[in-house]
């Protein structure tokens, strides 16, 4: 069974694992990441190996509310198609809703299908004719 976990300031070590599995190198600096309170990654875990990640940020708009944006989730090849991806997803979206976000956010290749599958399977609403998705809350 695979583990989704919220990482902490103290996990850079997770973060950097994550960022190899999403770009195949390693992060420069992911104690950096963890330290900005806005700044928030999940991990998936299986057997004490990381095998996916969703990272992204808080944005305060200057209309006076809060959007979470989901810069990119990914898993590992072997680990695909076996609903990790959407574990992660709803992780995020569930600490948007605890956090009182107002809405989230994310914006993905226009010729990912799966991806895109993924978004509006989890109640994402396609932007017009973008490749983005809204989550609103309210």
């Amino acid at each position: 069974m695979v583990d989704i976990r919220k990482l902490s300031g103290d996990e850079p070590e997770l973060l950097d694992a994550a960022i190899r599995v999403l770009r195949d190198r390693p992060s420069p600096a992911p104690e950096i990441f963890l330290q900005d309170p806005h700044a928030h990654a999940f991990v998936a875990i299986d057997a004490d190996v990381v095998v996916g990640c969703a990272y992204g940020y808080e944005l305060f708009r200057p209309e006076g509310f809060w959007t979470l944006i989901l810069y990119e989730l990914g898993v590992a090849e072997p680990y695909r198609e076996r609903g990790i991806g959407k574990d992660l997803l709803d992780a995020f979206v569930a600490f948007a809703r605890a956090k009182g976000h107002s809405k989230m956010w994310l914006f993905t290749d226009a010729g990912n299908a799966a991806a895109r599958r993924l978004y509006e399977g989890a109640g994402g609403e396609r932007t017009d004719d973008s490749a983005g998705y809204w989550w609103v809350f309210e």
